[in-house]
């Protein structure tokens, strides 16, 4: 399930044997699984009461779902568990979760603080533009520091010809991860290009879903 999942969720990586053993022995005996076909979740619960009322807290510790019904599913069943109050994640749940379109009042979903826990310096573009796929079919130019390369459905490689978006080196990582639009980038200085070319940037590099790595250090 986490390869499936992990495959399609920029920033992801693969998981050892070790890492999971790990997570579960942090966790300890209060863990609790819920398996999908599709997907799982695992949490923990801390029990409290609030003027005799039940307010136990749970924990989501990691949630990952490859389809949109197991995406539901697990958290139908997260919220449904009896006794609950408060229901929180650190890292488990992403910034554009859809957990709010399920819900009556979707306003009740608080985020209180990120932890993308992504850090990105790009050394070689080239190389690492060639690493990832493209949402549309298209080539574009681009120029960052010393490089200047053509990056297309195909691949990635040096060029020759006038870079049509020109970035600054803040720009580089978020544009590879596709966390953020190209056109947003440059209303924030760190990218020149016409109109024009942000638009075909924005299609051919996308920016969703965000993107996220749970791994813990």
């Amino acid at each position: 399930r986490w390869e499936r999942y992990r495959r399609a969720q920029v920033g992801e990586v693969p998981r050892t044997e070790g890492e999971l053993r790990w997570r579960l022995h942090q966790a300890g005996p209060a863990l609790v699984a819920a398996m999908h076909d599709d997907g799982f979740a695992l949490w923990t619960a801390k029990r409290d009461w609030n003027g005799g009322l039940p307010a136990a807290e749970v924990e989501v510790l990691d949630f990952c779902a490859t389809t949109p019904e197991a995406h539901a599913d697990l958290w139908k069943t997260i919220l449904s568990l009896d006794l609950v109050g408060p229901v929180v994640s650190t890292r488990a749940v992403t910034e554009d979760d859809l957990l709010p379109s399920l819900l009556v009042n979707p306003r009740i979903v608080r985020t209180t603080n990120l932890h993308d826990n992504l850090w990105v310096k790009v050394l070689d573009p080239i190389i690492c533009f060639n690493a990832r796929s493209y949402r549309v079919d298209d080539q574009l130019v681009l120029t960052t520091g010393a490089h200047t390369f053509t990056v297309d459905q195909g691949g990635c490689r040096p060029s020759s010809r006038q870079a049509e978006l020109t970035l600054e080196p803040e720009a580089t990582g978020p544009l590879l991860l596709g966390g953020v639009a190209a056109s947003d980038l440059a209303a924030q200085g760190l990218i020149n290009a016409t109109p024009d070319i942000l638009d075909r940037a924005d299609a051919f590099f996308g920016h969703a879903p965000a993107p996220v790595t749970r791994l813990e250090f």
